[in-house]
C-alpha cells in the first residue's frame, strides 16, 4: 500500500473513531463541563470560563496543552498528558407549544385563536423564542385567508440570535363595518351604506368597528359590495371638491362682493383653489375658508 494512502486511511479510521462532540448549553464553556472529561478539571472553580461556545452547528476543541494552561493559570499543576476536549452547542427542535406561547406572550390576549401551519424544522440553540409583532406579515385583499409569515428569533446569547419562522392563522371574533352597497370612487358614505355585522376574521386585518368612522368619509376607489370598510379605503372629503358651487367674498379695499362660483380645483382650509365665474366663464384663484367658502383679495373675509 502506497505510503500516503495509508496515511489518508489511518486518518480516516482515526476520525471514525474519534469520541462524538460533548454537548454544552450556554453561550461559555465552564470548568465543570469539561471536568466529566478531564477530571483534574473538578478541582477548579466550576464557573471559572474556560472559553466561549462555538456558534450554533459548529464546534470547538480545546487541545490538551491548552486545558493543561488553563489549570496552571489556576493554580492546579500537572505532569500528565491531558486529552483534548471537543464541545458542540446543544440544539433541539422547536415544538408547536412553545411556538404559540411566544407568540401569546406578543399578542397579550387569550381571546385570539392561532392556528399554526407549519414552521421551520431546523434544530435551534436554547434560549429566549421571540415572535415580535413586527415580524408579522399580514395578508391584503382576496389573500387574507391566506396563512400568514410570522418571523421569530431565538436569542441564544446578549447578542446574537437565530433566525426562525411559522406560518399561523390567527382569528378572533370582533364587529366589522361592511358595505351593503357598491360604493363609486368620491361618493359620500352614508349610514345606510353600511351594516356592522361579527365576523371571525385576523384581528390584525384592516377594518373599521363603528360606522361612524366612516360615515361622511369619501371613498378613494370603487368599494365593493360585502367589502370591509378599513382606514386605507376611505379619505376625509375636502373643504372644496372640483365642481362644487362654492360661495365667494371678493374683497378691495373697502368694497366686498359676494357670489358663487364653481370649483375647477378641490382642497381644504388656507389652500388656494381655482374657480370659475358661472357668468363671465373666467377662471380666478381664491382662498378657501372652510367648507363650501372662498375669498380674494387682502381684506378678512370674516369681517
Amino acid at each position: 500500500m502506497k505510503p500516503l494512502l495509508a496515511l489518508c486511511i489511518f486518518g480516516l479510521a482515526a476520525a471514525w473513531a474519534a469520541p462524538p462532540c460533548a454537548i454544552v448549553d450556554g453561550d461559555r464553556i465552564l470548568a465543570s463541563d469539561i471536568a466529566p472529561h478531564v477530571p483534574l478539571f473538578a478541582e477548579l472553580d466550576p464557573n471559572l470560563v474556560a472559553g466561549f461556545s462555538p456558534a450554533p452547528g459548529s464546534h470547538r476543541t480545546f487541545s490538551g496543552g491548552q486545558l493543561r494552561a488553563i489549570a496552571e493559570r489556576s493554580g492546579v499543576a500537572t505532569d500528565g498528558i491531558l486529552p483534548g476536549v471537543c464541545f458542540e452547542r446543544a440544539l433541539a427542535m422547536l415544538t408547536p407549544e412553545r411556538i404559540q406561547q411566544a407568540m401569546i406572550a406578543t399578542l397579550k390576549t387569550t381571546t385570539m385563536t392561532i392556528h399554526l401551519v407549519e414552521f421551520s424544522r431546523l434544530p435551534v440553540p436554547s434560549g429566549e423564542l421571540e415572535f415580535p409583532r413586527a415580524g408579522l406579515k399580514i395578508p391584503a385583499g382576496s389573500h387574507r385567508e391566506d396563512p400568514t409569515l410570522w418571523r421569530g428569533t431565538v436569542r441564544y446569547s446578549p447578542q446574537q440570535t437565530v433566525a426562525v419562522w411559522a406560518r399561523v392563522r390567527i382569528e378572533e371574533e370582533r364587529p366589522v363595518v361592511v358595505a351593503v352597497r357598491e360604493l363609486r370612487a368620491g361618493a359620500v358614505i352614508d349610514p345606510g351604506d353600511l351594516v356592522i355585522l361579527r365576523r371571525t376574521i385576523c384581528p390584525f386585518e384592516p377594518h373599521l368597528e363603528t360606522a361612524s368612522d366612516a360615515v361622511g368619509r369619501t371613498a378613494r376607489r370603487t368599494i365593493a359590495s360585502g367589502s370591509f370598510i378599513s382606514e386605507e379605503l376611505i379619505a376625509i372629503p375636502p373643504d372644496i371638491a372640483p365642481g362644487q358651487t362654492v360661495h365667494v367674498v371678493a374683497s378691495r379695499g373697502f368694497t366686498r362682493i359676494k357670489f358663487d362660483a364653481v370649483a375647477s380645483s378641490g382642497g381644504n382650509k388656507g389652500n388656494s383653489i381655482v374657480l370659475v365665474n358661472p357668468e363671465s366663464h373666467i377662471p380666478f384663484r381664491a382662498i378657501v375658508d372652510g367648507r363650501g367658502q372662498a375669498h380674494t383679495g387682502s381684506g378678512d373675509p370674516a369681517l
